[in-house]
């Protein structure tokens, strides 16, 4: 059975001051960075069975941290995301971490170990959003109106979902959703 690992919290300064980064800490072994959904962090049973093995670094998205919700416009786009997180790594003092990315994180995981492949000793990526490429970009889904989204701003009432007889070759339905 899984036990509740004391977590600390370590406030690191990047980007010259400008961003701190809050990290959660918890275990004991090999360096472990855990980057999480969008949604932000939230320590469980995962983390806690992860930090059984490892010494689990799970910092807070900038704009996610209580008290910090501003933190995010000192970010312009992607690649100063990877920037930002290969310098807390090094300020960390981390070497050759297992990075694990999940959703959100899995993407940000992937472009971490990408742009900088001696970081991470291990990738694990579970269920990412992506990979960003230029000619085909990932939605802001935060801040693009639903309206303005793939596929539908809310449900279809049941009544008015299409029949999957009537939705057309695969593909096609993707098709519409892409503008295409």
């Amino acid at each position: 059975m899984t036990t509740q690992p004391t977590i600390s919290e370590e406030a690191i300064g990047v980007w010259d001051g400008r961003i701190t980064m809050r990290v959660k800490v918890a275990g004991a072994g090999s360096p472990l960075l855990y980057l999480h959904p969008a949604a932000g962090l939230a320590w469980d049973p995962f983390l806690s069975h992860l930090a059984e093995r490892y010494t689990v670094y799970a910092p807070e998205f900038p704009g996610t941290s209580v008290g910090d919700p501003y933190a995010i416009h000192q970010v312009d786009d992607l690649t100063d995301l990877v920037l930002l997180y290969e310098e807390l790594v090094r300020k960390l003092g981390l070497v050759k971490p297992v990075v694990v990315g999940q959703s959100f994180g899995g993407m940000l995981a992937c472009e971490l170990a990408a742009h900088f492949p001696d970081v991470p000793s291990a990738l694990v990526v579970l269920d990412p959003i992506g990979l960003w490429l230029d000619e085909h970009p990932v939605a802001n889904w935060i801040a693009t109106p639903a309206d303005r989204l793939p596929g539908p701003a809310r449900p279809a009432a049941p009544d008015q979902r299409p029949h999957p007889d009537r939705l057309g070759p695969p593909g096609q339905a993707r098709q519409r959703r892409l503008g295409r």
